[in-house]
């Protein structure tokens, strides 16, 4: 994703709401903000899906895998990432909601209806 791309992006989503006209420059920090606070939050996720197995289950007996593949993916979408590198998380998130967690989050969206 380039500086204009991320600029565009934050003149449309972000400040789309706001009545306000920012400068050039408060747009170009937003966007470098934008993007290193993205990198950040990949990083973390990251980090935590290399720790985190699909034997180390939570008190329960659930599994995170399907929520750090979830964030991945929408960080790569965010991004701009190809779409093979999104899709790849979202293929996982299935297998582990069919494999793994369906019943924790059946219920979980049972319970929002």
């Amino acid at each position: 994703m380039n500086e204009a791309d991320v600029l565009c992006l934050l003149q449309q989503d972000l400040f789309s709401t706001l009545p306000l006209t920012l400068s050039h420059e408060l747009l170009q920090q937003a966007s470098a903000n934008y993007t290193e606070m993205l990198g950040i939050a990949q990083n973390c996720f990251t980090v935590a899906s290399s720790v985190t197995s699909t034997e180390e289950i939570e008190p329960g007996g659930y599994s995170e895998e399907w929520l750090l593949n979830y964030m991945l993916g929408k960080i790569a979408e965010k991004l701009r990432r190809p779409p093979n590198e999104y899709l790849n998380h979202y293929r996982k998130v299935a297998q582990c909601v069919v494999g793994l967690c369906c019943p924790y989050i059946c219920e979980n969206i049972h319970n929002d209806s």
